[in-house]
């Protein structure tokens, strides 16, 4: 599931208080999926609330270096062609092997999506959608808010079927910061799920497969792939 639609109305967020946090919808007008996804995305952000202000938080990984020992070391090989989101704030190199689509009617949410040549996984780009007071507040929170924000999302739409395989990790590509984590929903191969800031929005970067089952090894190589990407990554 791509975690923002296309189109999303704003909600504001409004602080009250010291440390008071009470983010409020407006619904009037909006569509059914709409209303759902401001909801979920409102219940996702207090669950992340509700969770610090009791004290737990998930086991949490920070990495440093990146070099080869880092499991997802960014070593693939990209090719010359530069691949963009349709605003132009992402630029990257694409992958040998995989080559840029879209879907305007079906995805129109995917900023930039890139697929394999055997159509068995693909890596998309895919802005979370939020109104610039939210934005505001979760940059300074940091990505480890964001990141939980997208993964509560995952779980509300999968109807808690979502299993967790790696706890949200931090690291640093050319002096970016990104946040990440993995999950499976039901029977479905793992999907590596990184966030981060444009500087503008926060983005999504996803390993989904269209093919089950696959190997580990080749799931390996795939988020292999997605690390290179992001490597390779320019903002603007």
């Amino acid at each position: 599931m791509a975690a923002s639609e296309a189109g999303s109305p704003n909600f504001t967020y409004q602080q009250q208080g010291p440390g008071a946090r009470n983010p409020k919808a407006h619904f009037s007008g909006m569509t059914g999926g709409s209303r759902r996804f401001l909801c979920g995305l409102l219940i996702a952000w207090l669950c992340v609330i509700s969770l610090e202000s009791c004290g737990g938080s998930s086991a949490e990984v920070t990495t440093s270096g990146l070099g080869a020992g880092y499991r997802y070391a960014p070593s693939a090989e990209l090719g010359t062609a530069l691949v963009q989101t349709a605003t132009g704030d992402v630029v990257a190199r694409c992958p040998k092997g995989w080559m840029e689509t879209m879907d305007v009617k079906n995805a129109p949410q995917i900023a930039l999506w890139l697929v394999k040549e055997d159509y068995s996984a693909s890596i998309s780009f895919t802005p979370i959608a939020m109104d610039p007071a939210l934005y505001a507040t979760l940059k300074k929170d940091g990505l480890r808010s964001v990141a939980k924000v997208s993964l509560n999302l995952k779980k509300d739409y999968a109807q808690d079927s979502v299993k967790v395989i790696q706890e949200t990790e931090y690291f640093r590509l050319n002096n970016r910061d990104f946040a990440a984590y993995e999950y499976s929903a039901g029977a479905s191969d793992v999907v590596r799920v990184v966030v981060f800031d444009t500087g503008s929005r926060f983005m999504e970067c996803v390993v989904m497969p269209a093919t089950a089952p696959r190997d580990a090894e080749e799931i390996h190589r795939d988020f292999i792939v997605q690390q290179s990407v992001l490597a390779s990554m320019v903002l603007r």
